[in-house]
């Protein structure tokens, strides 16, 4: 995945978070311009700010408890 040089951070809370379902939504967003890492129990989500930030009905449709 590559990432230009100025990035923009997006922090989710994983608690509740189908990573599957993250992905997807992350990549009909970004196509293939974005990373993710996991740490203490949050996503950080690094991506090109020209396309901005995953909404709050996206994170909620990555929700393993939304079907």
């Amino acid at each position: 995945m590559s990432i230009q040089h100025q990035q923009h951070q997006q922090t989710i809370e994983a608690r509740y978070v189908d990573p599957r379902k993250l992905i997807t939504c992350l990549e009909r967003r970004y196509e293939k311009d974005f990373q993710v890492k996991l740490r203490m129990n949050h996503y950080r989500i690094y991506a090109s700010p020209d396309k901005g930030v995953l909404t709050n009905d996206e994170i909620r449709a990555c929700s393993a408890l939304y079907r």
